[in-house]
């Protein structure tokens, strides 16, 4: 039911406000953009995040997400060191559960993946 009510939610929010903005990623995901706590990711028109989306990147292999769990009305001026860092392996089609701030450099730095995909550093 909460489900339900979420994507109902949701779905009003895209109706009523016409600034909103869809960008479409890799995978069958959507990350839609409809203002500080509302921003949102979608896969396959099912919500895999439904608010505090901070930012997105991607490359050939990955995509990257930062979540604000703090819900906070305006998750851009969360510490990078409080959001969430999840990271989908296209080839592998997983997506990780909830990384830290620590974790999420290390991997950037294990796998050599280039700075400009970098999403903690926001602030």
């Amino acid at each position: 039911m909460k489900k339900i009510v979420s994507i109902f939610s949701l779905l009003l929010a895209l109706s009523c406000n016409l600034s909103n903005q869809e960008y479409v990623l890799p995978s069958g995901y959507l990350f839609y953009r409809g203002g500080g706590s509302t921003n949102s990711i979608l896969r396959n028109n099912q919500l895999i995040f439904h608010k505090g989306v901070v930012e997105y990147s991607f490359t050939d292999n990955y995509i990257f997400f930062s979540v604000d769990s703090t819900n906070s009305k305006e998750p851009k001026k969360v510490s990078t060191k409080l959001l969430s860092y999840y990271i989908h392996d296209i080839k592998k089609d997983t997506l990780s559960r909830p990384l830290s701030y620590k974790f999420f450099n290390e991997f950037f730095k294990e796998n050599k993946v280039d700075e400009k995909y970098y999403i903690s550093k926001h602030q």
